[in-house]
């Protein structure tokens, strides 16, 4: 299978509010459901916010295994594969940025916890970084997840093009005024591996006031830009034809030197 459905959600983030934050991907999540969508992607720390300080592990240890559950039941519910954005994890007492890859029966296929901590965000002072680059098996190839600050360093998606990835989704939450950088590493990460790089920022403003453009984008193994949200809450649906690797790949073959 090469030709694979896939649908952005672009959405404001209430801090430490997990109820709205929870309504609003959910009312998000039909809207994709609606327009076929077969993968759907969350931006990163979509049911909490990121500017929470000493409050994370608490909000975390309270609503991870709830948030867990319910991203499960609404793959099941809306028969999509569903990566989950991230969400702050608790496990062994340690805090974790965590991904989840989630089929349409409801299985976590597997999950990513973001390596590189955002200093500017003090994130290093209340996460434990992950230590595990993978790719996650789809009915249209391998797919791998890069966490927000992650798209700065190269060396991960050179590891995941050589683990075979096709595609690699990017949630985030990328504030004003890097608009700029966002979209020139997006479309450097997938000039220089050759696939599909889908990503997936937040907008609004956090607690801190901090504010956040979105921009969330496709963007072809050849460095195009397929598709582009503005700064408001939107749901993004694409189709991707995966083909488009290997031909790329083919006629300009790069990678091989």
């Amino acid at each position: 299978m090469n030709k694979v459905r896939v649908a952005l959600i672009q959405m404001n983030i209430s801090t430490g509010n997990w109820e709205e934050n929870v309504s609003r991907a959910e009312s998000f999540l039909e809207q994709a459901s609606n327009v076929q969508a077969q993968i759907c992607l969350l931006p990163e720390m979509w049911s909490t916010g990121l500017a929470l300080g000493g409050k994370f592990y608490s909000l975390a240890e309270g609503y991870f295994q709830k948030t867990l559950d319910l991203m499960r039941s609404w793959a099941k519910k809306y028969r999509l594969f569903l990566v989950a954005g991230s969400i702050p994890e608790t496990t062994e007492g340690r805090l974790y940025n965590t991904s989840f890859f989630i089929s349409p029966a409801g299985e976590v296929l597997g999950f990513y916890r973001k390596r590189e901590l955002f200093p500017l965000f003090r994130e290093g002072k209340y996460f434990s970084p992950g230590r595990e680059i993978k790719v996650f098996k789809t009915p249209w190839g391998k797919a791998g997840i890069v966490i927000c600050y992650e798209l700065r360093f190269p060396e991960g998606f050179q590891q995941l093009r050589k683990l075979g990835a096709r595609m690699v989704f990017v949630p985030a939450q990328f504030p004003l005024p890097r608009e700029n950088h966002w979209t020139t590493l997006l479309k450097s990460r997938a000039i220089e591996n050759q696939y599909y790089v889908v990503a997936c920022n937040r907008v609004g403003k956090d607690a801190q006031g901090l504010s956040y453009f979105g921009g969330s984008m496709i963007v072809d193994p050849w460095g195009d830009v397929l598709i582009q949200a503005r700064d408001d809450e939107a749901v993004l649906a694409l189709e991707l034809d995966l083909s488009l690797v290997e031909k790329i790949r083919k006629e300009f073959p790069v990678l091989k030197d």
